[in-house]
């Protein structure tokens, strides 16, 4: 479990650009400045392999980072050696920061989603009491609508491609269509007959059995569904594409123009 604040992941930031100030210009400067012989290289540098250091300072029309009007012990298989070890290190701390910020966001998207779960599971118990005051007996024998409505909405969350308000409404209307079978058992509701199913909701919104019921669940639940779960969406989307990016990343190659 990690957890990043703004300050820490700000000081972590700052690592990437001071790098270069630690590194580049103390090189150039050893490099450019006036110097009588070439040794210093080895002895200040030595995370450097040089094999054709000068002995002393020379002039050069080659180079493209430590360029010098005045003789200097820099060579372009120095620039090389240098430019590769720079962009490792610099490689290596971007990656690292992308990799905190990844964690930061894969922890809230889990730490999200835990409570979601949490107050889907109480929301759902205490719809089920409710529905078992309202119908009795009738919800003991036909839980599996309520179940079905359970799973529907739950799917809803997991794969955040469908609507919560559309589940609910499902779950009305195939307690509805049950209570038209228990009134009318001279008629029998199923798939074959689908006149009569058509028929028949189609006079749901009118007769509106259930009053303003499902409305006002729905605005008392459905807006937070989607808050919860967009957030949660974008948050594992975010995390994923920071992870991406970690994998994938690479110094954009600089071209020196003289």
């Amino acid at each position: 479990m990690v957890i990043i604040n703004q300050t820490t992941t700000k000081t972590n930031f700052s690592k990437i650009i001071t790098i270069f100030m630690t590194s580049i210009f103390p090189f150039l400067f050893g490099l450019t400045m006036g110097q009588s012989t070439c040794v210093f290289l080895k002895q200040k540098y030595p995370q450097f392999l040089f094999y054709n250091v000068p002995d002393e300072p020379r002039r050069a029309s080659n180079l493209s980072i430590c360029q010098s009007n005045t003789p200097t012990c820099c060579t372009s298989q120095m620039e090389e050696e240098f430019s590769l070890l720079t962009e490792t290190e610099f490689n290596q701390n971007v990656k690292s920061q992308i990799r905190l910020i990844h964690q930061f966001f894969s922890y809230s998207a889990t730490n999200f989603k835990s409570h979601f779960k949490e107050g889907f599971n109480s929301s759902m118990a205490a719809l089920r009491k409710i529905f078992r005051r309202t119908y009795g007996q009738f919800y003991v024998q036909n839980k599996q609508i309520f179940n079905q409505f359970v799973n529907d909405s739950l799917l809803v969350f997991e794969q955040g491609n469908g609507c919560f308000i559309e589940a609910l409404q499902q779950l009305f209307k195939r307690i509805f269509l049950t209570e038209f079978s228990l009134l009318n058992p001279l008629r029998s509701i199923d798939k074959e007959k689908q006149q009569i199913l058509n028929c028949i909701m189609s006079l749901f919104p009118i007769l509106r059995p259930f009053g303003f019921g499902p409305e006002a669940i729905s605005q008392l639940t459905g807006r937070a569904f989607r808050i919860w779960s967009s957030t949660i969406i974008a948050l594992e989307q975010i995390s994923q594409n920071l992870q991406i990016l970690e994998k994938n990343f690479s110094t954009p190659k600089v071209v020196c123009l003289n």
